[in-house]
């Protein structure tokens, strides 16, 4: 520090001083120790000025009494500013692009909806996804369609058809006195399995590209039981 105070004012007596004790301290034998004990409450002085400077409660002053220009940040820190400014700059730009990432599949989502609504067919978007609805029971009794439930099907598959999609089909079955109220049955995975083969069969692709779930007594989309003799297909844009 006192080297720094030099450079900014090569007369400074007392920078010279404390240089001079610092190299008189350094040395060694008898007349440096002596010397050591003489000085030690100057270097403490000496050390107290240090600190201040570094803190900047003092003001260097040149001959004429005007204050000395402090030294600016080192390149370190310049360094270290600029890379905390790039790496906020970065997470800012991964934000924007998170966001319109989001806005283009809730629009793609919107934009599959009304092309699968249909008579019967009631399209409901979920965020990014569109859950498939019919307005009425696809099956009579176990997983037997019923004609309109048949056309339904073939109709909602003729609209997925030529897309990348995810398709995922949930089976329904109605309430029944003293059956389980939930953790799914073989009747509504039954009914699943059917949706699948008659949407594969309008699309065109195979039953490997449909996923076939029971769904839980608790999520069907009906209070009448005879509405929820259905199956319920969420549709995700790929």
């Amino acid at each position: 520090h006192w080297r720094r105070v030099l450079e900014l004012d090569p007369g400074d007596a007392a920078a010279t001083a404390g240089l001079t004790r610092i190299d008189r301290l350094g040395r060694r034998g008898p007349r440096a120790a002596l010397a050591r004990h003489r000085a030690g409450t100057a270097l403490a002085a000496a050390v107290c000025a240090v600190a201040a400077v570094t803190a900047g409660t003092v003001v260097l002053a040149d001959g004429t009494g005007a204050p000395l220009e402090r030294p600016g940040p080192s390149r370190a820190d310049l360094l270290e500013q600029r890379a905390r400014q790039l790496a906020a700059e970065h997470r800012a730009r991964q934000a924007r692009d998170r966001d319109r990432a989001a806005a283009r599949r809730a629009q793609a989502a919107e934009e599959l909806a009304r092309t699968l609504r249909a008579p019967g067919i009631l399209p409901r978007v979920h965020g990014d996804a569109v859950e498939v609805v019919f307005t009425e029971g696809l099956f009579s009794r176990g997983a037997e369609l019923t004609p309109a439930g048949a056309g339904r099907l073939t109709a909602l598959g003729e609209r997925l058809g030529g897309r990348r999609l995810h398709v995922e089909i949930h089976g329904h079955a109605a309430a029944v006195p003293g059956a389980p109220t939930r953790g799914g049955s073989v009747v509504s995975l039954w009914r699943a399995l059917v949706a699948a083969r008659e949407l594969s069969a309008a699309t065109g692709r195979p039953l490997t590209d449909f996923t076939t779930i029971s769904a839980d007594q608790r999520e069907a989309p009906y209070s009448d039981p005879a509405k929820n003799r259905t199956v319920t297909v969420a549709v995700t844009p790929g």
